[in-house]
């Protein structure tokens, strides 16, 4: 992780919710990291350096420097107490120009996901602001983002001229138990390989369907919804914007040709611009292989 990637680490780590962390979990969670720097001159031992910089980000730390003040005032007292110090911002970046990123990425999601029981997943990919590859576009990573705080229980990155599909099950692989979670996804990975994958490990999945499967599209589209009973109905305000949405679910035990498939569901989204009277509607069908009466953790 170059000084240019500190975006990555940036963006693994701030979208977590409120959350306790213990900087000591923290310590003994990343200590298994190797120290990339030569001995001569260290005076901060390394473990400490990173307890500082995941758990300054967490608390809203968005520069060096801000991590560096984090430990020196905020933290001072509580850090003290596991002998750790407040290194300077340019200590704090030497560091990052070193880190095993990748290593990084496997002991700071082992850590997320003993953080809190895991119910819901959800798969996202995004572009990282900041940080480019070697052949100057941007970084493309694929994360597993636990629903319930917000932290990045995996990520993986993706090749300049692949896409995330081949990296399904390499994310993951990297979550050591999905018995009874939900693992949402977009219609990118509707796949009877990837729901072949899940119900294997036990896992539920909930994945959007669109033109990227035709035949599987279509079936959703002529199940009955008209003869079926709204189930849920928002309506809200946001961005400027009246935004309705009204869902409906129905069995599909029959009629429906994928792996495991238990529901589909329509989605109506109704959006308009406030003050105006022109509505602009779309629909999305999703498949589930929840069972109905199923809580969203997968147990009855």
């Amino acid at each position: 992780m170059s000084s240019s990637h500190f975006a990555l680490f940036i963006d693994e780590f701030a979208p977590m919710d409120v959350v306790r962390v213990d900087p000591g979990k923290v310590l003994a969670a990343l200590c298994e990291l190797p120290d990339p720097r030569k001995k001569r001159g260290v005076r901060y031992r390394f473990p400490h350096l990173l307890v500082i910089m995941v758990c300054s980000v967490l608390a809203g730390a968005t520069t060096l420097v801000e991590m560096a003040e984090w430990a020196a005032d905020t933290a001072r007292n509580q850090l003290a107490t596991l002998e750790i110090g407040s290194p300077h911002a340019t200590t704090l970046g030497r560091v990052f120009e070193r880190l095993d990123a990748d290593m990084l990425d496997r002991l700071a999601g082992a850590w997320a996901q003993g953080a809190t029981p895991l119910a819901a997943v959800a798969l996202d990919g995004k572009e990282v602001r900041g940080a480019k590859n070697g052949g100057g576009t941007r970084v493309h990573l694929m994360a597993a983002i636990d629903h319930g705080t917000g932290a990045v229980l995996g990520q993986v990155s993706v090749a300049e001229k692949s896409n995330e599909i081949p990296y399904f099950s390499t994310l993951l692989d990297g979550i050591t138990d999905l018995t009874g979670v939900v693992v949402s996804a977009d219609a990118l990975h509707t796949q009877r390989k990837h729901a072949e994958y899940l119900h294997g490990r036990g896992t539920f999945y909930v994945l959007t369907v669109k033109g990227n499967q035709p035949g599987l599209h279509k079936q959703c589209v002529d199940l009955p919804w008209k003869r079926v009973r709204a189930g849920n109905r928002t309506v809200e305000r946001a961005n400027g914007r009246d935004i309705e949405r009204t869902v409906k679910c129905v069995s599909i035990a029959e009629g429906i040709n994928f792996p495991h498939a238990a529901q589909s569901a329509q989605i109506v989204r109704k959006s308009r611009p406030v003050g105006t009277r022109k509505w602009h509607t779309e629909t999305v069908y999703i498949v589930t292989s929840l069972a109905p009466g199923r809580s969203f953790s997968g147990r009855p």
